[in-house]
């Protein structure tokens, strides 16, 4: 669940700001790019919460669906 959380975290985040953007040149043909990003982080607290209260509000719908399927047997 943590994991599947993160990636739909990420993916919600969506505005970031680029604070440090480095080029390197690396061989001929080669950049190297290091970037450092920043986040609001209360916005980012709060995001994460939401998305994992509808992960588990899902989650807890499709166990009850699961259960009241076993129960009519």
């Amino acid at each position: 669940m943590v994991a599947g959380s993160k990636n739909i975290i990420a993916q919600e985040l969506g505005r970031v700001i680029p604070l440090v953007e480095i080029y390197k040149n690396v061989g001929s043909d080669n950049i190297q790019c290091d970037v450092q990003i920043a986040y609001d982080s209360k916005s980012a607290i709060e995001m994460a919460k939401k998305v994992i209260r509808k992960q588990l509000s899902d989650e807890a719908e499709e166990l009850q669906d699961k259960l009241d399927n076993m129960l009519n047997l």
